[in-house]
């Protein structure tokens, strides 16, 4: 989508992946997701790599203002809001 941007990071191309990263990531657990114990020096994987995702989006399409907020990746979850106005 052309005109979206973000505080930390630009791109709205990335919104409509994450829209169905829920049933991506819940199909593939790691080992640490699912409750055994990891090497410390294992690479980050599943949903803690969408950590990126936090922060405030905005921007404007044709005539429609979109807005969303999104937590960090902690605990094992990320929650969204999407507005469009």
């Amino acid at each position: 989508m052309t005109g979206w941007k973000m505080t930390r990071l630009a791109g709205g191309p990335a919104v409509v992946m994450i829209l169905s990263a829920g049933a991506w990531l819940g199909s593939s657990l790691t080992p640490a997701m699912a409750g055994t114990e990891a090497s410390a020096t294992a690479p980050v994987s599943g949903i803690a790599t969408l950590d990126w995702m936090a922060g405030h989006w905005a921007g404007v399409d044709g005539g429609t203002a979109s807005e969303e907020h999104w937590t960090g990746a902690s605990g094992g979850g990320l929650v969204g809001m999407h507005k469009d106005v």
